[in-house]
């Protein structure tokens, strides 16, 4: 009988303990769903008031949006000078890039120091050119293919120890501007013709170099005996075949047959190998393409600096949202518009929080 009870009682318990967690996982439900729901009404009386501030406020609000587009126009068109850019495209030899980054800095330094006659020294431009010009700017458009191609070559030249520590990333993140040949200088200027004075002091300034002109030339020495050599061997190679052909008609005329004592089987040796004409023919082709490839690498580093796009006759007009005054305008008045007037609420808060305080 007591153990009967006893069942029952610990039946009842169980019972009790599953209401209960019923009960707080309803308790959790609900008030997630108040939770929620205090935030989409907060959200919505939130917006509400938004629209309200802003209907009481409209009026103003176009009034300044108005005169902030017309005073925008104003400065942009009449009063406040346009930009112009021009650019110019440039394929660097001989570690140039540094000399031309270096001149950018420069170029730079005398514009923010103003110093307009040593400008028009320098490009041989008027006084009013001189400060026409605003800022210099030295960057490199090189595509991830050329990038690819850099890399392979510095790894070729590298120590096997080495190759682990440089990856593709460390070498891609180790590259400055200058390390590329090919450089874009962009110039900008509130003078539209101006672009073209200024090609020949920047390129003049790199080409006049003596340690540039020095390696340009020791280069092309180089580049000079390997065509000459290349040459040679390949009226060598000529000359070879025309004994080898030669002296295989003879045999062909006289009817003498491939014999180990014959002209051909002396130059051909084993049996397996392949013919001598055939060897001496892929020998001239190879020779032809190092001597096309030297005579591609002779016209490259034939100047210190090439020009690959001058200059433009007129430069274009610089756009963005930072030289949009009939838009930057109407925006900043706006903003100051609505700081003043929530300020004025703000102050109006605080007067009468302290009115109540003081009562």
């Amino acid at each position: 009988m007591n153990t009967k009870k006893s069942n029952q009682t610990d039946y009842n318990n169980d019972e009790l303990d599953l209401g209960q967690l019923f009960n707080m996982i309803g308790n959790l439900l609900n008030r997630i769903v108040l939770f929620v729901k205090s935030i989409f009404v907060g959200l919505f009386y939130f917006l509400m008031r938004l629209l309200i501030f802003i209907k009481k406020t409209l009026k103003y609000a176009i009034i300044t949006l108005v005169a902030g587009t017309i005073i925008g126009f104003i400065l942009q068109e009449y009063i406040i000078s346009k930009k112009y850019i021009g650019t110019i495209n440039l394929e660097t030899n001989f570690d140039s890039a540094t000399h031309l980054y270096n001149d950018v800095d420069y170029y730079n330094s005398l514009i923010e120091e103003k110093k307009t006659d040593e400008l028009q020294r320098i490009f041989a431009i008027t006084e009013k050119e001189a400060e026409s010009l605003k800022e210099f700017l030295a960057f490199s458009k090189t595509g991830r293919s050329e990038v690819v191609t850099m890399y392979a070559q510095t790894v070729s030249n590298l120590d096997p120890s080495l190759l682990e520590s440089l990856t593709f990333e460390t070498y891609l993140n180790s590259l400055r501007g200058l390390d590329f040949k090919k450089q874009t200088l962009a110039v900008e200027s509130t003078d539209p013709t101006i672009f073209r004075k200024l090609q020949p002091a920047i390129v003049n300034s790199i080409t006049n170099n003596n340690y540039f002109e020095e390696r340009r030339r020791v280069t092309l020495q180089n580049i000079s005996k390997t065509d000459s050599l290349l040459r040679a061997n390949i009226h060598e190679t000529d000359s070879v075949m025309n004994v080898v052909i030669t002296a295989k008609m003879e045999e062909a005329r006289r009817g003498i047959l491939p014999t180990s004592n014959s002209f051909i089987m002396s130059e051909l040796g084993k049996s397996d190998r392949k013919p001598v004409e055939l060897e001496l023919l892929e020998r001239k082709i190879e020779l032809s393409k190092l001597l096309n490839q030297n005579s591609h690498e002779q016209l490259k580093q034939s100047e210190v600096i090439k020009v690959i796009s001058n200059f433009p006759n007129i430069g274009y007009q610089k756009e963005g949202i930072l030289s949009n005054y009939t838009l930057l305008v109407p925006l900043l008045f706006l903003g100051i518009l609505y700081s003043y007037i929530l300020l004025l609420r703000f102050n109006n808060y605080l007067n009468k929080l302290e009115v109540r305080y003081k009562s």
